[in-house]
């Protein structure tokens, strides 16, 4: 702990161009702070930025940290991290970029190290030190509105060819790890903490979250950074029974945000207090959100949409395989050996609307007529099949007597032998003799996989789609 009355010295990491514009200014121009040293990966624009404010360059990262109180980080976050955590085992303050990680696993190294060492911390989370979003989050949470939700959109143009801050790092994770540190930041001040995230992917690096608040309130945020200039903005609402609130803009300067910053982790440094409000837990918790948000876009960007819920049938074929994982496949039976079940029955049973009996169904739906349009060159294997209604929840199929609780117990192993559906409230057939009666195996009915003779499928009352000869 510093006495009050003495500067710490801090050290910034990082040459680049947020370093020399926001950085290295605030740091020199800060209350209680001496800016006494930088390191760099390139040694020649380390000496030239210490050179500018009167610093010392070093070349050796332990040497940096021998001759300082405090570091301030402006390098990528997945540089960031670990750099970080020596700086905190050797005892340093820390002032952090967001995301302080981009991985979760990065981040928790972090966060442990700080707490193992007793350091301070602070993320330069810009919106949260600008001197009018205070004012603003003081008065959205004072407590005489209640508020039912948020929405954020942030459009930026940094992946532009002419944008200094077109890097690596923010051509590979985007907007997402960019500017959604700031959203999430703001929402979780506005509506309290996270629960969790839900994501979806638009067109280039574009984001869209939906974040559930604990209290119970839900925000939204899209935000991307490869918008035009004409484009490009930033825009905050919340809403409720009062109306609505609007959160001021970003600020041009951010100088001046990154001075409060660091007076208040100067101050936390000297008063031994470790915690503050933008820590670096709070950034790991944002850190697990954006982590889970980049999971669930890749799975909709490897994957494609999911398909609207409707009955496939003829005339809705073209909605159909559109999809990016149906056109162009070759058909399930052309891929693989063995049982060659109905493609994607599983997904196409769910499809089909609970029925209250025969009188109540919607017209047939034969998968063939899928089957046909979607590869007219191929012979469908299922032509001889429809969907068929029974009556039991449970049905078993195996090579010994049937074990179906409806089971009529007759006898239908005879191909000429077609019975129709049943009747409304009637027993059902066999489904072992109605299966080999069509002369089909349905070891992998619904895709559920299970050794010869033992296949179970069951689906939500009042009745179970399964496979018989097409008679009607």
């Amino acid at each position: 702990m510093k006495a009050w009355n003495t500067p710490l010295r801090f050290g910034l990491v990082g040459t680049g161009y947020w370093a020399r514009t926001t950085h290295a200014p605030s740091l020199a121009s800060s209350g209680g702070i001496e800016f006494v040293a930088v390191w760099g990966r390139n040694p020649d624009a380390a000496r030239a930025l210490a050179a500018e404010h009167g610093a010392t360059a070093y070349a050796d990262f332990e040497a940096f940290l021998a001759g300082v109180d405090g570091v301030a980080f402006s390098v990528p976050p997945d540089v960031q991290a670990a750099m970080a955590a020596r700086a905190a085992a050797a005892g340093k303050h820390l002032l952090l970029e967001k995301p302080i990680a981009t991985s979760a696993a990065a981040g928790r190294a972090l966060v442990r190290a700080v707490e193992a060492a007793q350091v301070a911390s602070v993320v330069f989370f810009t919106l949260r030190f600008q001197s009018d979003v205070r004012a603003w989050l003081a008065d959205v949470t004072s407590g005489h509105n209640r508020w039912s939700g948020a929405d954020l959109v942030w459009l930026g143009s940094s992946l532009r060819e002419s944008s200094p801050f077109n890097t690596p790092w923010r051509r590979e994770k985007g907007g997402l790890w960019d500017l959604g540190p700031h959203a999430i930041s703001l929402l979780w001040s506005c509506l309290g903490p996270v629960g969790s995230v839900t994501a979806d992917a638009g067109q280039a690096d574009i984001a869209h979250l939906v974040l559930h608040h604990r209290s119970g309130p839900t925000s939204t945020v899209t935000v991307s950074q490869s918008a035009s200039a004409a484009a490009a903005g930033f825009g905050c609402h919340m809403w409720g029974e009062a109306g609505r609130s609007t959160a001021p803009g970003v600020a041009a300067e951010p100088v001046t945000q990154l001075r409060v910053a660091l007076t208040e982790l100067a101050d936390n440094a000297r008063s031994g207090q470790t915690a503050h409000a933008c820590d670096v837990q709070f950034g790991q918790d944002v850190v697990y959100l954006l982590a889970e948000a980049e999971r669930q876009l890749a799975q909709h960007r490897h994957h494609g949409r999911r398909p609207s819920a409707m009955l496939v049938r003829r005339g809705h074929q073209e909605r159909y395989d559109s999809r990016p994982e149906i056109a162009g496949r070759p058909p399930r039976h052309a891929r693989t050996t063995g049982p060659r079940p109905l493609p994607r029955l599983r997904e196409l049973a769910e499809r089909i609307p609970e029925f209250s009996g025969p009188a109540a169904a919607p017209p047939l739906w034969r998968p063939e007529t899928w089957y046909r349009q979607s590869h007219p060159s191929i012979t469908p294997p299922m032509q001889r099949f429809a969907p068929v209604r029974y009556q039991s929840r449970y049905m078993m199929r195996s090579s010994g007597p049937c074990a179906s609780r409806a089971c009529t117990g007759s006898s239908m192993s005879s191909p000429q032998s077609r019975p129709q559906s049943p009747a409304r409230g009637a027993a059902a057939p066999c489904l072992r003799d109605r299966c080999h009666a069509a002369g089909q195996d349905v070891q992998d009915l619904a895709g559920l996989r299970l050794p010869e003779g033992r296949v179970r499928h069951a689906l939500p009352d009042p009745g179970l789609l399964l496979l018989g000869p097409a008679t009607r």
